[in-house]
Formats: structure tokens, sequence, C-alpha cells
């Protein structure tokens, strides 16, 4: 019978940051059990490898300097996901991960591209003034409406209010509980809604596309 992994306590997390800087690698948590991330307020000078992790509480990395990737393909965490403010200098991935909170990357700055295909997602994503360098990977990407103890529903949208992204954004496929926000987004590149299921609106007013958009078979009524 295969041993249950333990978790890493918080020492073995900054340990594992603090000989990754050092050696000039990146900090390797990959397929690893956590309690929680909480690195709010930092300047990390390598990047993060969690793919396949288990995060068991929240992931707090709000309003820091990260000079590599973050690579959470695979992962699962069980809270709220926090980069409100953060630069990132390299790629954000999330394929294929799953987060059972709200994700919340507000004023995020990637230096690189963006790749949340197949995230699933219950809460809201958030990207509302993200500044993105390369594109914006959402196809097949999943929002579910949160419940609650209360009974208080959280909605299952996605925002990029007033986003500003150099490359092209693609959410073919999605499915959105919730409503889809792009009020005076910036995108350099094309749009692709190619068979997006929105419950709510589309709202692309005063967005400012400079390349093409895709409509095709996609469902939510749409508000320029």
């Amino acid at each position: 019978m295969e041993k249950e992994q333990l978790q890493l306590s918080f020492k073995e997390i900054e340990k594992e940051l603090r000989v990754a800087e050092v050696e000039g690698r990146e900090a390797n948590f990959r397929g690893k059990i956590l309690p929680s991330i909480s690195l709010s307020g930092r300047i990390i000078k390598t990047g993060l490898n969690l793919e396949g992790a288990k995060i068991r509480g929240e992931f707090y990395l709000g309003e820091s300097t990260l000079k590599g990737d973050l690579n959470l393909r695979g992962a699962e965490v069980s809270n709220i996901f926090y980069l409100g403010k953060t630069k990132i200098l390299g790629n954000l991935t999330l394929e294929e991960a799953s987060i059972s909170g709200c994700l919340n990357l507000i004023g995020v700055e990637i230096e690189n591209s963006l790749n949340f295909q197949k995230l699933r997602v219950v809460g809201f994503i958030s990207l509302n003034r993200a500044l993105i360098k390369g594109d914006v990977n959402l196809r097949q990407v999943e929002v579910k409406n949160s419940k609650n103890a209360g009974e208080l529903t959280i909605k299952g949208d996605i925002y990029l209010r007033e986003a500003k992204i150099d490359g092209s954004v693609d959410l073919e496929g999605g499915v959105v509980e919730g409503g889809l926000d792009l009020k005076g987004a910036i995108i350099k590149g094309s749009l692709s809604l190619k068979n997006i299921k929105v419950q709510d609106f589309i709202v692309l007013k005063k967005a400012d596309i400079w390349g093409k958009i895709n409509f095709e078979e996609a469902k939510g009524e749409i508000i320029f």
C-alpha cells in the first residue's frame, strides 16, 4: 500500500524558496501538498513550479514581484486565489487547474502569456485592469456560481474591465454561469468567443479590439 504523502510545513516552503534562489533555479513544489501559500508583498527572485500541487487553503501572492514563471498546471486550490497588483516576469499557467474559490488578479502585470485553458473555478475570475504582454488563453474555461453557508450566491463571472492585452484573447468553448465583462478593455490582437456559453450578458461596451472578433455559435446576450 502506497504511503500517503505528507503535507509540507511553512518552514519547508520557505526553505525551498531560499535554496532555489541561491541555486538559480525555480522553486519546485511539483505534486506536493501544501497548507496554503502566503507570499504577499515579497520579491521572489525565481519562478514557482506548483504543477499538480494540492493547496488545501488560500493562495495569496498579492503586491509581489515574481522573477520567473508561475506554473500551477493541474493544481488544486481549495480556497481563494489572489494575485492582485503582482508583477510576473514570465508566464502564468493554470491550465486544467481547479480553484474552489474566487480567482482575483486585479491589476496583475504579466510579462509574457496567460494560459487558463480548461481551468475550473467556483466563484468569479477577475482580470480587471490587468496588463498582459502576451496572449490570453481561456479556452474551455468553466466558471460556476458559488454559494456559501448563508446561501449568499457569488456569481460565476469573468471580468476583464479595463484590461490591456498586447496579444489575443481566446474564450472558445468556455462555460460561464454568470456574465463576461470586457468593458473598456484594450485587446491588440483578436477576440474569440466561438462556442462560448454565457448565462448572463457579454459586455463589450467601450472595448477596443484591434483584431477580428469571432462570435460563431456564441450564446449570451451581447451589449456593445
